[in-house]
Order: C-alpha cells, then structure tokens, then sequence
C-alpha cells in the first residue's frame, strides 16, 4: 500500500478518520490544548480512560476509544511526564512511532495527527521529527493527516514535507 501525507489547518476533534494521534503524558490527564478541546467535543469519558490506563511510560502510546469523536480510536503519544513536562525530540520520535505501531496493529487506514508539541523543542525541531517518523510508516496506512489550528505548526510541516 502507498500512503499519502496531507497538511492541514484546522481542529483534530473534527477530524474523521479511523484514528487520531494527540500529545499526551504519563498521567493521562488532558488539562488544556487539545486534551480539553477533546474533552469538550467527545466527553469527560475520553480523559478518564485514559486516567485509568495511567502511568504511561514516557515515549509509549496508549490507544483509547474515540467516544463520540469522528474516529474509532484516539491514540495518546506520551511525550512528558506531565502536562506542560519537558521533552525532547527523541522522545517525541519514540512516542510517535509507538502511535504509529498501535494505529497499524488497530486496524487503522486513515490517521489524523496534531502537533506534538512542547516548550522545550522548538517547532521546526518537532516538525523535522514528526516528518521523518511519519515517513517511515505512511506505506502502512492510506492516509496520515497533519493537522493543527496554529499556523507556525503548520508553515514547519509544510518547510519539512516539501524539502524531502
């Protein structure tokens, strides 16, 4: 199979596809950004499951149902210890790449993924890091969405994407 990697702008939570992958931590909590976006379009539930998968190992990925999201499954990368925790790009890659294993080991076409971002890595730095993880799995899939609602998030994706 031949995937393709679309970039786009725009919210995560109105993503449909079979899965989505978001940044998450070792405690399951989902306290702002896009974890309280989801909450609030998909329900309470979608945190507390994944509360009570906790503590994720920094670097792994737990998958987790999608509620009343458009996605069968939402895939949680864990990229710190805690909300707001620092990190870095191996970490991310890691964390990526286990998401990107439970997504194809789930049955998973379509995937939809947002920034994982964090304060200690800068954005080009995560941007080049999501890209080269994502380019060694998208034969797996037909389809892996980048998407996010900021524009520096989206502009690094679009810098890295078209300099392969």
């Amino acid at each position: 199979m031949k995937g393709k990697i679309t970039i786009q702008h725009g919210s995560i939570v109105n993503a449909t596809v079979d899965s989505i992958i978001i940044p998450g931590n070792s405690t399951g909590a989902m306290p702002g950004g896009i974890g309280l976006a989801i909450k609030t379009v998909g329900g309470q539930e979608l945190e507390e499951e994944a509360i009570h998968r906790a503590p994720i190992i920094v670097g792994e990925a737990i998958i987790t149902p999608g509620g009343t999201l458009r996605c069968k499954h939402i895939i949680h990368a864990c990229i710190s210890e805690y909300p707001d925790g620092k990190s870095d790009e191996h970490i991310i890659a890691t964390a990526l790449a286990n998401a990107l294993t439970l997504a194809r080991d789930s049955g998973a076409q379509t995937i939809a993924i947002c920034g994982l971002k964090t304060e200690t890595v800068p954005i080009h730095i995560v941007a080049e890091t999501m890209v080269d993880t994502i380019s060694s799995f998208v034969s797996h899939f037909s389809e892996i969405i980048l998407i996010d609602t900021e524009e520096d998030m989206i502009s690094a994706w679009k810098s890295k994407h078209h300099s392969r």
